[in-house]
């Protein structure tokens, strides 16, 4: 696809050289190394992966509805548009997990509110402590798709304080979001 479109540019600008600075990445695609790396090689020039990639095509795919309201408008009376959350959003939890090197993979995403859920919407999650006498619990909010939060995007974090001591387990904390 990349020699095509070149091609075709190419024919466009009279067949003189093209001149390409900077490569920028959306969609999926961008995810895959190998893709990076193999543009990086074609072109020698910087590769532009600053860009949220789920943002941007959820940004086309918005445009491409606006313009088939505009054209067949009638064709879609009826139809509500929603508000959806674009990727779920949790807080981190201690992983616990028997096997080694999935606890090493760090704190586990909690999801409160999952991926295209409509919004509006309101979740509550309960959650305790994991030691005795335990006086604070961070709470880590996430956004993403992965089970591990070190490869998700964390929103905020904010120390709740003021613990009532009492053993592991027996402390409750609901969060609300």
């Amino acid at each position: 696809p990349m020699d095509n479109a070149l091609k075709k540019a190419k024919e466009k600008n009279n067949n003189k050289e093209i001149k390409i600075r900077e490569i920028i990445l959306v969609g999926g695609s961008t995810k895959i190394p190998k893709i990076k790396a193999r543009l990086k090689k074609m072109f020698k020039c910087k590769i532009n992966d600053l860009i949220n990639p789920d943002e941007t095509v959820a940004y086309g795919a918005t445009l491409m509805a606006a313009k088939i309201l505009i054209k067949k408008e009638k064709l879609l009376l009826g139809f509500n548009l929603m508000d959806i959350t674009p990727l779920s959003l949790g807080v981190e939890v201690v992983n616990e997990d028997e096997k080694e090197e999935i606890r090493k993979e760090g704190g586990k995403m909690s999801v409160i509110i999952k991926r295209g859920e409509s919004i509006p919407c309101t979740k509550i999650r309960s959650y305790t402590t994991i030691e005795d006498n335990q006086e604070s619990v961070p709470i880590i909010i996430y956004e993403g798709e992965n089970a591990f939060v070190k490869y998700n995007h964390m929103l905020k974090k904010k120390e709740l304080t003021g613990l009532t001591k009492k053993p592991k387990g027996k402390v409750n904390i609901e969060v609300k979001f």
